[in-house]
């Protein structure tokens, strides 16, 4: 009787925790749906030692870089993506978005070798095509870059909002700008 008990009791405390988990997880994918993606990206690592299958592992990490992507963290989205690369993620788009984290973080030949893979298991996206021009496009500019050298100007630039500058007077001496500065010759306020 003691071994019956003892047993039962063991398998409730397993369901209950196993059903603690799909919980948990059921609200990560809720959050991640409607664009809670910094809870998401929680509850998520909180559970990722608790997943042993390794392909539901590689979705893990593919949805958690989506998560950092979406909020712009880009660096953090190029580490997911590669763990969800390295479990062989079955969704292509991992390739296309590790690609895109890449090229943000200006690593241009490792993006255009990621592109490249995507654009083999996916012909017809042209998105793989964009990204690879993208990338082309910046090594030149890198390499040959424009003569400009920007400046902060102090007096146009305030914590208030400035937009369209543009030159008034044939000689540059005066300059028109729109701004949400406090006495500014305008009085309309745009909503």
């Amino acid at each position: 009787m003691t071994r019956i008990r003892l047993f039962l009791i063991a398998m409730l405390l397993f369901a209950t925790a196993v059903n603690a988990q799909t919980n948990k997880f059921k609200r990560a994918e809720a959050l991640y749906q409607a664009g809670g993606y910094n809870e998401a990206i929680d509850i998520y690592k909180d559970e990722l030692d608790k997943i042993k299958d390794k392909q539901e592992l590689a979705m893990c990490f593919f949805k958690i870089g989506n998560c950092y992507r979406h909020i712009g963290n880009s660096r953090q989205a190029e580490g997911f993506y590669q763990k969800a690369i390295a479990r062989e993620c079955q969704n292509p788009k991992v390739y296309l978005y590790y690609a895109d984290m890449l090229r943000m973080g200006e690593k241009y030949d490792q993006a255009i070798e990621q592109y490249q893979k995507y654009k083999s298991l996916v012909p017809g996206d042209k998105l793989a095509d964009v990204g690879i021009q993208s990338c082309d496009l910046a090594k030149q500019w890198t390499e040959t870059p424009s003569g400009y050298e920007i400046t902060n100007m102090r007096g146009l630039n305030t914590k208030f909002n400035e937009y369209s500058p543009v030159f008034a007077s044939a000689d540059y001496t005066t300059m028109l700008l729109t701004s949400s500065r406090e006495g500014t010759a305008g009085n309309k306020k745009v909503p």
